[in-house]
C-alpha cells in the first residue's frame, strides 16, 4: 500500500465524488455539521496544517483506491481524527474505517509509518 498526496484536479475531483456519496458522508463531519464536499474543500483542507489527507493505491497500481485522513490535527496533544474511505471491487468506495481518536504512535497499516511522524512536524 502506499499514501500519496491529492496532487490534481482528477485527485480532488475523485476524493470528493467518494465523499459526496450519502452512504459516506453520513458519518463524516467536515466542521460546523457540514457533510457535503466538494473538490475545492479538500483544495481548502489539504492546504491547513490541521488536515493531512492522503489517497492510497496498491503497489502495483497508480489508480488510487481510498482516500485516508487525519482531521483536528492537535500537536500539542499528538491527536487527531481518523477516517477514511476505502473501494471495493464491486461498489463504489465506502467508508470502511470508523471515525475514531488516532494517537500519535498509532502505525498507519501497510506503511511503517506513524501518525507522530505527521504530527511531529
Amino acid at each position: 500500500m502506499i499514501l500519496r498526496p491529492l496532487l490534481g484536479a482528477a485527485d480532488f475531483e475523485l476524493a470528493a465524488s467518494w465523499l459526496q456519496l450519502k452512504e459516506n458522508n453520513q458519518w463524516l463531519n467536515f466542521g460546523t455539521g457540514q457533510q457535503s464536499i466538494t473538490p475545492m474543500l479538500l483544495r481548502i483542507m489539504q492546504q491547513r496544517d490541521i488536515h493531512f489527507l492522503r489517497l492510497y493505491a496498491q503497489h502495483t497500481a497508480d489508480s488510487a483506491i481510498g482516500i485516508v485522513a487525519l482531521q483536528n490535527v492537535d500537536r500539542t496533544l499528538r491527536t487527531a481524527t481518523l477516517w477514511g474511505v476505502a473501494a471495493t471491487s464491486l461498489s463504489p468506495p465506502r467508508l470502511r474505517a470508523r471515525c475514531g481518536l488516532a494517537a500519535a504512535d498509532a502505525r498507519i497499516p501497510g506503511t511503517g509509518a506513524s501518525f507522530g511522524e505527521y504530527l511531529d512536524r
